[in-house]
């Protein structure tokens, strides 16, 4: 359960440790875990509940609450992203300590890739190239999570494709690091095409 509560209020970045220095595991979402987290994704209780179902070990400095559209848009749960748009809710509104926008969220998960929620979002004028607090958009999370239809689909919208996290990563350069062999060939050609339309 703390690994699961710290994939979510980090963007799941492999460099970062546990306490106990465990890479990895607490930072990349895996299709084992992400269906364990279900119950906790689409229960928008204040975050101080969810931790308190976990005996063991607690997040150092918990946010009070992740906004339930930031919930529903990692879960996919596209009725849920709308419902909340109905209420006013921002769109550009930070979940978790992480800073994560809900079209971040969407395009985080590495189990599926919410291409729905994420052309909703985006529909109702979402920032494709927000940041996170580490410096990681949309593009980057999916391309590093392996989502070729999600990246191609952000492309297409316009997401910026050199655009660097304060690692100095960009969304190829993850999906090199990450051995997506299809996902950077297809970076790779977007960024020749971009980069002879403007000789």
């Amino acid at each position: 359960m703390a690994l699961m509560l710290r994939m979510l209020t980090t963007t799941w970045q492999k460099n970062l440790k546990e306490k106990k220095g465990d890479p990895s595991l607490a930072l990349q979402l895996r299709p084992d875990s992400t269906a364990s987290l279900g119950p906790l994704l689409s229960d928008a209780r204040p975050w101080s509940a969810a931790l308190s179902t976990d005996g063991e070990t607690q997040l150092e400095a918990a946010p009070a609450e992740i906004p339930p559209i930031v919930l529903a848009a990692f879960a996919g749960n596209l009725d849920g992203v709308k419902a909340e748009l109905r209420k006013r809710v921002s769109i550009e509104i930070p979940g978790t300590e992480a800073h994560m926008t809900p079209l971040i969220a969407a395009a985080s998960n590495a189990e599926h890739g919410n291409r729905k929620v994420v052309t909703h979002l985006l529909d109702q004028g979402a920032n494709i190239d927000a940041t996170a607090r580490d410096g990681n958009t949309a593009l980057m999370m999916a391309a590093s999570n392996g989502r070729l239809k999600l990246v191609k689909l952000l492309v297409t919208r316009g997401a910026k494709l050199q655009m660097q996290n304060n690692a100095c990563q960009t969304a190829l350069s993850l999906a090199r690091e990450a051995g997506h062999t299809q996902m950077v060939a297809f970076l790779e050609g977007e960024i020749r095409k971009q980069e002879e339309a403007q000789k």
